[in-house]
């Protein structure tokens, strides 16, 4: 019995040592969506633009330039208006996370396809402004 337990622990100790493990995604470029936070990201070779987005909106929010990153992030990028800086943070499960300087909380940001709403500008209108503000 002690034998059998002792095989059972050590193949179970091999199996889980071999089995592959969700990849550290690096958002180098490419595009990213928020969780909770209502932003589409897309990173480029030296750059990050961020758009707030709604069901029936795509509106560019900012735009940051890629910086040296600390130790424990995977890159750095400073807003080209303003002082902020977002960090990405990797972790595990194919998220990441984006921690702007002086939050309390970071944003969990995953691989997204660019909305269908980014794909057309949005009218700067009195009725387009309220479909937007009633979609937020």
């Amino acid at each position: 019995m002690l034998r059998r337990s002792l095989v059972i622990l050590l193949f179970l100790a091999l199996v889980t040592r071999l089995a592959p493990r969700a990849p550290r995604l690096l958002a180098q470029q490419g595009g990213w969506k928020t969780e909770g936070y209502g932003y589409y990201l897309e990173f480029r070779s030296d750059s990050l633009f961020a758009h707030e987005i709604t069901a029936v909106s795509c509106i560019a929010a900012f735009k940051a330039v890629k910086v040296a990153a600390p130790a424990g992030a995977s890159a750095a990028y400073k807003m080209t208006q303003g002082n902020a800086i977002f960090l990405l943070i990797p972790t595990d499960g194919g998220r990441m996370r984006l921690h702007r300087n002086g939050a309390a909380s970071d944003m969990i940001i995953g691989p997204a396809t660019r909305p269908g709403a980014c794909d057309r500008p949005t009218a700067d209108t009195p009725e387009s402004n309220f479909d937007v503000f009633a979609t937020t």
